[in-house]
């Protein structure tokens, strides 16, 4: 088992991706947005107090899904095209907006209800049921900047998949994600991301990568893995559990940055990946 590094060159295509037979219509995101034509995922900001954002989508769609960078979500319909958050502490978060249209209803694929191995990264939208069509889906996101100050230093981490840019913490085996620090705050910022497979988020101790063999028995590589990289957006192919065995395999992500001042902060988060729900 292999991880490739691969530079993230953009995070949004227009292609169809196909995975274990379900396919997903992704649009561009960055195009123009309106009532019809192809999707965009695009939506405004406007910080309406200390803690406290209005977010509109710009598309008229079936289905949205916020993320907000702080554990939460909300899914729904056209009523929920318009959403009011307030968050807990100050900070720059990445809100990801996954928005869809068409398809039929009770897809089987992807999402946080799906059936099959198939489809975007978990929390992201719902694939399609063979029979009822292909739905259209896009994704984006964007920094809501909560702290103010021009010489602030802060780090930001944050994940998507490498097609449709889903933001998200959670990815299948074998898929292509992407670690990003772009919206890091300071001046002449400088990156250190280090990746570790760890027991869990509560017992983050190294661990290396084992998996089970044919006959029952448990095979281990003989050291710990660590990806370190400079560049402050990485993609690689997640490693996992292969099938749909329920294990779910833990990634600690570390990101340190230096500002031109030789300030330092340093901000951690875990990747989760297994099988689809």
């Amino acid at each position: 088992m292999m991880l490739k590094r691969l530079i993230c060159s953009g995070l949004a295509i227009a292609t169809m991706f196909v995975l274990s037979g379900c396919g997903l219509m992704f649009s561009d995101v960055g195009a123009d947005s309106g009532t019809s034509g192809a999707l965009t995922a695009d939506f405004t900001v406007q910080v309406v107090g200390k803690y406290k954002v209005i977010l509109k989508a710009k598309d008229i769609a079936d289905k949205y899904t916020w993320s907000f960078d702080d554990g939460t979500t909300i899914t729904g319909g056209m009523e929920v095209s318009s959403v009011t958050h307030t968050y807990a502490d100050l900070g720059i978060y990445v809100v990801g907006l996954v928005v869809e249209r068409g398809g039929g209803d009770g897809g089987s694929g992807g999402g946080t209800g799906g059936g099959g191995c198939c489809g975007p990264a978990p929390g992201g939208g719902g694939g399609s049921t063979p029979g009822t069509g292909t739905p259209e889906i896009a994704a984006s996101h964007k920094a809501v900047d909560l702290l103010g100050g021009s010489d602030t230093l802060y780090p930001v981490l944050f994940f998507t998949t490498w097609v449709g840019g889903y933001v998200t913490d959670s990815f299948y085996p074998g898929q292509r994600v992407c670690v990003n620090a772009q919206e890091s705050r300071g001046e002449g910022l400088t990156y250190r991301i280090e990746i570790v497979r760890v027991r869990s988020a509560d017992d983050p101790t190294p661990i290396p990568y084992c998996w089970g063999d044919e006959h029952g028995g448990t095979l281990c590589e003989p050291e710990i893995r660590y990806i370190l990289t400079e560049q402050p957006s990485f993609c690689w192919y997640i490693d996992g559990p292969g099938g749909c065995s329920g294990e779910t395999w833990t990634f600690r992500v570390t990101l340190r940055i230096r500002d031109k001042y030789w300030r330092e902060a340093t901000v951690t988060k875990f990747i989760y990946s297994g099988c689809c729900p």
